[in-house]
């Protein structure tokens, strides 16, 4: 079983990396493979909403990480995402994800 921990917060071990890094160390106990990635250490640049993802099959026709994201959330059989909350708002690298 693969486990991916997805962490949104700007804050380098800040809260929401340690929640998850806990979670991910009871996952590996129950014995998981386990792998985390913060989402600022990659390019995510916002939809453009063109549909052609969706509708016509295709790509995506930006250039970013997101391929590369999305490959390891499809290829986990399971996932933890953590991010912090600002003035009731989701952080920017959140939004959008979930």
């Amino acid at each position: 079983m693969k486990v991916l921990g997805v962490v949104g917060s700007v804050r380098r071990l800040g809260n929401s990396e340690i929640l998850t890094k806990e979670a991910l160390m009871e996952a590996e106990q129950e014995g998981a493979e386990v792998e985390i990635l913060r989402l600022t250490d990659y390019e995510v640049r916002a939809c453009q909403g063109g549909g052609t993802c969706l509708f016509q099959g295709k790509d995506c026709v930006i250039e970013d990480d997101a391929r590369f994201i999305f490959a390891k959330m499809a290829a986990s059989d399971g996932s933890n995402a953590a991010g912090e909350e600002l003035a009731r708002e989701i952080i920017e690298e959140m939004d959008g994800w979930w």
